[in-house]
């Protein structure tokens, strides 16, 4: 069963070009955020997605600043109910 799971996990992270498993390069740059601990070669992306390798130093999210986003969604049965959506504010 789990070479199947393997597969399948596998073949749904692909179009998100998110790797396979936590990268763990022998040389690479750590990242912290959370329990996988990634080790990044350059150019190469964390297992979230969030961060990312650019010539030696890691860019995208941190513990302080997220990487954030949302749609408008113009039908409010389907909507949050926040800030972010017309059903939530009156305005839809």
């Amino acid at each position: 069963m789990l070479p199947l799971i393997d597969k399948v996990h596998s073949r749904a992270r692909g179009p998100f070009d998110l790797p396979y498993k936590p990268p763990k390069a022998e040389k690479g740059r750590s990242c912290h955020l959370c329990a996988n601990e990634c080790r990044l070669a350059p150019g190469e992306k964390s297992y979230c997605g969030l961060r990312i390798n650019k010539k030696n130093k890691l860019v995208g999210a941190t513990a302080e600043k997220a990487n954030v986003n949302w749609y408008d969604d113009a039908l409010p049965t389907n909507c949050v109910a926040d800030w972010v959506c017309p059903g939530g504010t009156g305005a839809g």
